[in-house]
C-alpha cells in the first residue's frame, strides 16, 4: 500500500515538474511572439502557461499585457490582480493594473496603483509618467509637471514624457513647452505630435514656423485638422488666399466632429470677409451656425460678416442676441460696443464697453474704444481719462518714472501740463517743454527722435487723446500729444523690430485688404476725411477663439499698430489745426506742406483722396493769407481748385486773396462762383461770400450790385428774409449782421439813395448806440437832405463819443462837406471793438 502511494506521488511530482518546465518554455515562446506583435498567439501561449503553472505571477502579468494590447482591460485588471496576489512587491504588476484601470476611466484606483508602484521602485520612469497623466486629467498641473519631470530625470529620452510636459507647460510657459515638444519630436515621425507642436508655435506667435510643422504633418497624413491649423497660421500671417485654400481642403475631408467642421467654416468666413468676398463670408458663417447653432463665436462671426456686407443693423441685432443669451461672453460685448461705436451710437457703445471692462479691467483696447465713444458724446473729460488709462496699461516697464508721470498725470480739468523742467531736468531733448508752464506753446527740439520707454506702437493713443484736447480747445495739451504721436510714428517706421511684428497690416492696407471692422468709414469718426486706424488686432481676435476657455486670451494681447501714410497725414493735419487755433500760421503751413506731400505721393488716388488733397492745399492758402503772403496764397488756392472739383469755399478764399491784391473785379467773379450754388451752400458761407462780394463791388463802384450782395448777406446771416426798409429791429442782432447793414448803408450813401442809407444807419445805431461812425455818416445824409437839425445832433453825438477823431469836428456849413472824405465800403476802421469791416 505504501509502495503504491509513493509511486503515485512521484508520478504527480514528475508531471508537475514537467508542467512547470513546459510553462517556462511556453512563457519564453509567448514573450517572443509578443515581441513580434503576434498578440493573440502570445495570449494563447500565456494562457497555456498559466494552466500548467497557475502559481507564477509573471505569467498572469504577461497575459495581462496581452489583454492591454487587445483592449480587454477588465480581464487585464483580473490578471494583474492575480499577479499582485501572488507577488505583491513587484512594481510592474501594480503599474500594469493601474494602466488598465486608467484606460477604463477608473482614475482613483489607477492613481493608487501607480503610487504603490512608485513606492516599491523609483528606478523606472513609466510609473511617474502614468501618474502624471492622471494628475493632468484631474487638472492638477503642478503635480503632473512634477511627475513628468521625474520621469525625464530617470529617462531623458522618453519622448512621451516630453510631449506630456509640453502640454502642461503650454498654458504656463509657451517657450518651455516648445522646447519640450521639440525634444518629443526626436527620433519619431508622428504627424499628431508635429501638429501639436505647430499649435504651440501659434500660441507663441511663431506663425511661419508653425506652418512648417503643419506641412510636415500633412506630408505624412492628410487630415482635416492639419489643414485647418495650417490655414489658421497662414491667416495670422495675412496669407489669406493660401489660408482659404487650406480651409477649403479641410472641408473636403471628414472631420473628427461637427464642431471641428464648424470651426473651419468659421475661419474661412473670416478670410472671405477680409478678401472682400462678403457674401460668401455670410454664407460660411451661416453654415457654421447651422452646425452649432448656439455657439457665441459663430454668431459673432456671422454678425461681423453682416457688418462687412453693409447690414449694420442686422449685425447689431445679432450681437445683441448673443449678449442676451450669453451675458458672460466678453468678446460679444466688445464687438457690440465696437459696432455701436462705428454706427454712431456712442451711448450704446459706452454701455457695452463698460460691461466688457467689468470682465477685462486691464485691457487697454477697451479703454481706448471707450475713450473714443466719450469723444463722440463730446464728454471730453472721461475721454481723456480713458485714453490716459490705456497709455498707463500699455506703458513699458522700463519707462522712466518722470516720463511716465508726464504722460499719465494729464487730466482734462488740468490747466497746464506738468512742468518738465522740474520733474525731469536731465532729460535734455525735452527741456523746451518747460515753456508750456508759462504760456505760449513752443516747438519740440529738432533733435527729439525718441521718447525712452514709450513703445512707438502707442502713437495712436497719443493721437486720439490729442484730438480730444483739440476738440475741447485745450490747445497746449493737444500740441503736446500730437507732437509725441508724430515722434513715435517716425520712430515706429524706423524701428525694424516693431516692423517685423506689424508690417503685415500695412501691407494688407496698401493692397486693399486692410482688415477694418467696417467697409465704409463713418464720417462721425473721421478726421479730415481719414479714419485713424486703430483696430488692426480685431480681426485676429476671432482666430484665437478655438474654445470657450480661450476666448479672453486676445484681451491680453498688446496693441501693435503700424502707422500708414493716411495716419501720418492725420497727425500733420491735426497739428496744423492746433497751430491755426493759436495763430501760429507759419508753423501750420509747414505741417500742411508735409501733409500735401504725403497725399501727392499716392498713385492713382480716388476722388475722395483728391478732394482731401484739394482741401489741404486750401487750408495752406488760408494760412499764407493770414501771414499776408497773398501771392503764394493765390497760387495755392488755384492749385487746390485744379486738384479736385471746385468747392464754393475755395472760390470764397480766392476772392478774399484777390481783394488784398487789389484785383477787385477778379474778386467779384470768384465770389459769384462761390454763390452760384447757394441753395446747397451752408448759410454761414453764403453770408460771408455775399458780404465780400459787396465789398469787391463797392471797390469797383458798382453800387447796385454791392447793395444786392449786402442784402443777400444780411438775409443769410439772419437766417430769415429781412426787408431792406425794416429799419429798426428790436431783437438782438449779432455783430456780423450789424456790420453788413452798415456796409449796405454806406453803399446807399455813395449811390445817393439817402433815405435808404438813413434807414440802414438808423438800424445800425439802434443795435450799436455807441457806433460813432454810423452817427457821423447819418449826419452827412441828413445834411445832404437839408435836415440840418438831425445832422447837427448826429455830429455832436459822434464828437462826444470820440473827441479825438479830427474828422468828426465838422459843421453843417456847406463848405465843410468838401474837406471830409467818406471812404468806400469795406475801408471803415474798427471802432470800440465793434465788428464793422470783417467777420
Amino acid at each position: 500500500m505504501s509502495f503504491a502511494w509513493g509511486y503515485q506521488q512521484r508520478k504527480r511530482e514528475a508531471e508537475r515538474q514537467k508542467a512547470i518546465e513546459e510553462a517556462a518554455e511556453m512563457y519564453l515562446v509567448g514573450k517572443k511572439e509578443y515581441g513580434l506583435g503576434n498578440i493573440e498567439k502570445a495570449y494563447e501561449i500565456f494562457t497555456g502557461a498559466i494552466n500548467r503553472s497557475p502559481a507564477v505571477a509573471r505569467y498572469f502579468f504577461a497575459r495581462a499585457r496581452c489583454h492591454q494590447k487587445m483592449k480587454i482591460f477588465d480581464r487585464g485588471i483580473f490578471d494583474a490582480s492575480m499577479a499582485i496576489g501572488l507577488e505583491g512587491d513587484m512594481w510592474a504588476f501594480w503599474n500594469c493594473r493601474g494602466e488598465c484601470q486608467y484606460a477604463l476611466g477608473e482614475l482613483e484606483d489607477s492613481m493608487a496603483d501607480f503610487t504603490e508602484a512608485i513606492r516599491l521602485d523609483t528606478r523606472h520612469h513609466i510609473q511617474f509618467y502614468n501618474r502624471g497623466l492622471i494628475y493632468y486629467d484631474l487638472g492638477e498641473y503642478d503635480h503632473a509637471e512634477r511627475d513628468f519631470r521625474a520621469s525625464l530625470a530617470i529617462n531623458p529620452g522618453h519622448s512621451d514624457s516630453h510631449l506630456a510636459l509640453a502640454r502642461v507647460l503650454r498654458s504656463k510657459d509657451v517657450h518651455s513647452a516648445i522646447h519640450a515638444m521639440r525634444e518629443a519630436m526626436q527620433g519619431r515621425s508622428d504627424p499628431d505630435v508635429m501638429n501639436e507642436l505647430g499649435e504651440v508655435l501659434i500660441d507663441a506667435d511663431q506663425y511661419a514656423e508653425a506652418v512648417k510643422y503643419f506641412s510636415m504633418a500633412l506630408e505624412l497624413e492628410k487630415k482635416a485638422r492639419y489643414y485647418n491649423n495650417r490655414g489658421l497660421a497662414r491667416y495670422l500671417l495675412d496669407q489669406f488666399d493660401e489660408a482659404m485654400d487650406d480651409f477649403s481642403n479641410a472641408l473636403k475631408l471628414p472631420a473628427s466632429e461637427n464642431v471641428a467642421r464648424a470651426d473651419t467654416l468659421f475661419h474661412r468666413a473670416n478670410c472671405y470677409r477680409i478678401l472682400g468676398r462678403v457674401d460668401t463670408s455670410v454664407k460660411d458663417a451661416g453654415l457654421a451656425l447651422r452646425i452649432v447653432e448656439a455657439a457665441p463665436k459663430y454668431r459673432v462671426c456671422h454678425a461681423l460678416a453682416l457688418q462687412a456686407a453693409g447690414e449694420a443693423q442686422e449685425a447689431l441685432d445679432e450681437l445683441r442676441g448673443v449678449v442676451a443669451s450669453h451675458n458672460d461672453v466678453t468678446y460679444a460685448w466688445y464687438f457690440l460696443g465696437l459696432g455701436s461705436l462705428f454706427a454712431g451710437r456712442a451711448n450704446d457703445a459706452t454701455v457695452a464697453l463698460k460691461r466688457c471692462m467689468d470682465d477685462e479691467p486691464g485691457c487697454p483696447r477697451v479703454r481706448e474704444l471707450l475713450g473714443r465713444a466719450y469723444h463722440q458724446l463730446l464728454e471730453y473729460g472721461p475721454a481723456v481719462d480713458n485714453f490716459t488709462e490705456a497709455l498707463r496699461l500699455e506703458m513699458a516697464h522700463d519707462t522712466p518714472e518722470a516720463v511716465k508721470h508726464l504722460i499719465i498725470s494729464c487730466r482734462y480739468d488740468s490747466t497746464n501740463l506738468p512742468p518738465m523742467s522740474r520733474i525731469c531736468p536731465a532729460f535734455h531733448p525735452w527741456r523746451r517743454l518747460a515753456a508750456h508752464d508759462v504760456g505760449p506753446i513752443t516747438d519740440f527740439d529738432a533733435d527729439v527722435v525718441d521718447i525712452p520707454g514709450v513703445p512707438p506702437s502707442l502713437w495712436h493713443l497719443f493721437f486720439n487723446r490729442g484730438l480730444v484736447w483739440l476738440r475741447g480747445r485745450k490747445y497746449q495739451q493737444a500740441y503736446f500729444d500730437l507732437r509725441v504721436a508724430l515722434i513715435l510714428i517716425v520712430k515706429h517706421r524706423d524701428d525694424t523690430s516693431s516692423l517685423e511684428d506689424v508690417a503685415r497690416w500695412a501691407d494688407a492696407a496698401r493692397h486693399g485688404k486692410r482688415p477694418d471692422y467696417t467697409v465704409e468709414k463713418p464720417e462721425s469718426l473721421s478726421v479730415y476725411g481719414v479714419f485713424p486706424r486703430t483696430l488692426p488686432v480685431d480681426q485676429t481676435w476671432l482666430s484665437f477663439w478655438n474654445s470657450d476657455s480661450r476666448c479672453a486670451d486676445p484681451f491680453r494681447r498688446r496693441i501693435a499698430v503700424l502707422a500708414d501714410n493716411d495716419d501720418l497725414f492725420a497727425v500733420y493735419r491735426s497739428l496744423a489745426e492746433v497751430c491755426e487755433k493759436t495763430s501760429r500760421h507759419e508753423e501750420a503751413s509747414d505741417y500742411l506742406q508735409q501733409g500735401i506731400e504725403i497725399l501727392q505721393g499716392f498713385r492713382n488716388p480716388d476722388q475722395k483722396r483728391k478732394l482731401l488733397l484739394s482741401n489741404t492745399i486750401t487750408a495752406m492758402a488760408v494760412n499764407l493769407f493770414e501771414i499776408e503772403q497773398y501771392g503764394p496764397a493765390e497760387g495755392r488756392i488755384r492749385e487746390a481748385l485744379a486738384a479736385s472739383d471746385p468747392q464754393p469755399v475755395q472760390y470764397y478764399d480766392l476772392g478774399r486773396i484777390l481783394i488784398e491784391l487789389g484785383r477787385a473785379r477778379e474778386a467779384c467773379v470768384a465770389f459769384r462762383k462761390a454763390l452760384a450754388a447757394r441753395k446747397t451752400t451752408p448759410a454761414e458761407l453764403v453770408g460771408k461770400a455775399a458780404y465780400y462780394l459787396g465789398i469787391a463791388c463797392a471797390k469797383c463802384e458798382a453800387w447796385d450790385e454791392a447793395i444786392e450782395a449786402f442784402t443777400l448777406s444780411s438775409e443769410a446771416t439772419a437766417g430769415v428774409h429781412v426787408s431792406r426798409f425794416a429799419s429798426i429791429q428790436y431783437m438782438e442782432w449779432p455783430p456780423q449782421r450789424v456790420a453788413i447793414v452798415h456796409e449796405r448803408a454806406k453803399a446807399y450813401q455813395m449811390k445817393g439813395s439817402l433815405e435808404a442809407a438813413v434807414d440802414d444807419f438808423t438800424t445800425v445805431i439802434t443795435h450799436q448806440p455807441t457806433n460813432a461812425r454810423a452817427l457821423y455818416r447819418r449826419g452827412f445824409c441828413y445834411k445832404e437832405m437839408a435836415e440840418y437839425i438831425g445832422a447837427a445832433r448826429d455830429f455832436d453825438r459822434a464828437r462826444d463819443l470820440n473827441p479825438d477823431e479830427p474828422a468828426f469836428w465838422t459843421t453843417i456849413a456847406p463848405g465843410a462837406v468838401e474837406c471830409v472824405e467818406l471812404v468806400p465800403c469795406g475801408n471803415e476802421a474798427d471802432y470800440s471793438g465793434e465788428c464793422l469791416g470783417d467777420f
